[in-house]
């Protein structure tokens, strides 16, 4: 079969302040306005080298992050599925499980989560129209028969499914009880679309993504022709997620001093926003240190300390962070945890971008 140039399958620009989010969009997405290019022919890193940084990102993370997501998904589906709830913190446990796992791969928006819109379909996240709300209202009002067929409710909004649907509809003080009724066919419907949907990721990942890209720049390879491109993936998702992390995890809640927007907080009535934060930074350093083979050892341990600083300064941070963004006396500590991010986030881009012999553009981010 041909092999499709990836360059040509990921063009790396969007407005990240798109109706659908930060990561909406495909693979257009995924660069969330970040453009990389090769800088030269000259200085490339060894394709040992590139292989090396490809092999333990997928390794160490993504490979046992989404087997890890799938298998929470599936234990979520089954305390899901009887109505009514037989067992609601056991449901309530499964959910916030099932978010973390999430939390481990949420910044890997190419190849696999890209497709069939997975990404979105298990996170419609951030959501400023309120598109939930309303695909999730109006199944209700109409008693759509769409919740008993898993066929057809695969085919329903992402608005209406995953944990961001959960979220709503399992923690929201105004939201018709969950545990019986519709709402609780609902809540099972979308348990189940959940582990199909994260049992097609993880496959795909495992059978189809990740073999290619060993073998990228070989003959074997369909997508990845050049060893250096499963490399550059990996670090636009490092980039993108951090900026995620920054303007919408922690800038979105934070607003301004005068107006703090604590509602758009992600997960915010489960209470899960500042955990999300923490998780995704720890996810995000994790992958950092994977292109360690890239840097001399100095400068791969002044990037963990980054990274670390990052982490540790998240994990200070008081919460719950809807009641800290609004207080003066403690939103400093949120605002400190994004710029120790912005700092991990432009210390990563000072030494990799280099070593990796990469150009970064950000003026789709600049609006230009």
């Amino acid at each position: 079969m041909p092999r499709i140039p990836a360059a040509a399958a990921r063009p790396f620009r969007l407005n990240r302040r798109g109706a659908l989010g930060a990561f909406a969009g495909g693979a257009a997405a995924l660069a969330l306005g970040l453009a990389l290019g090769p800088r030269s022919a000259a200085a490339r890193l060894p394709e040992d080298v590139l292989r090396e940084i490809t092999a333990r990102a997928l390794d160490r993370e993504i490979l046992p992050a989404h087997a890890a997501l799938s298998a929470a998904a599936r234990r979520l589906a089954a305390a899901a599925a009887t109505c009514p709830v037989e067992d609601r913190a056991g449901l309530d446990a499964a959910y916030h499980a099932t978010f973390d796992a999430w939390m481990g791969v949420s910044h890997l928006r190419f190849g696999p989560a890209e497709a069939e819109g997975r990404a979105l379909a298990i996170a419609f996240w951030p959501d400023r129209k309120g598109f939930a709300r309303r695909a999730l209202d109006g199944l209700i009002a109409d008693r759509d028969p769409a919740v008993d067929d898993p066929a057809r409710f695969h085919e329903v909004s992402v608005a209406a499914r995953g944990l961001m649907a959960l979220d709503r509809l399992l923690f929201d003080a105004q939201a018709p009880d969950a545990g019986r009724g519709y709402p609780c066919r609902l809540v099972a419907a979308i348990g189940r679309d959940l582990a199909a949907t994260t049992a097609a990721l993880e496959a795909d990942w495992a059978e189809t993504h990740a073999p290619d890209m060993r073998v990228a720049g070989t003959e074997a390879a369909r997508l990845y022709l050049h060893a250096e491109e499963p490399v550059r993936d990996l670090f636009a998702a490092l980039l993108t997620g951090a900026r995620l992390t920054i303007d919408d995890r922690f800038g979105g809640p934070l607003g301004d001093f005068d107006r703090p927007r604590p509602r758009l907080a992600e997960a915010w009535r489960s209470g899960r926003s500042l955990r999300n934060a923490r998780l995704s930074v720890g996810a995000l350093r994790r992958l950092a240190a994977c292109f360690a083979p890239a840097l001399p050892e100095a400068d791969a341990a002044d990037l963990d300390a980054a990274w670390a600083r990052a982490q540790a300064v998240a994990d200070r941070a008081p919460g719950p962070l809807v009641e800290t963004v609004r207080d003066p006396g403690t939103r400093f500590a949120v605002e400190a945890a994004q710029q120790a991010l912005i700092d991990a986030r432009e210390r990563t881009e000072r030494l990799l971008a280099p070593a990796l012999d990469l150009s970064v553009s950000f003026n789709a981010l600049d609006g230009d």
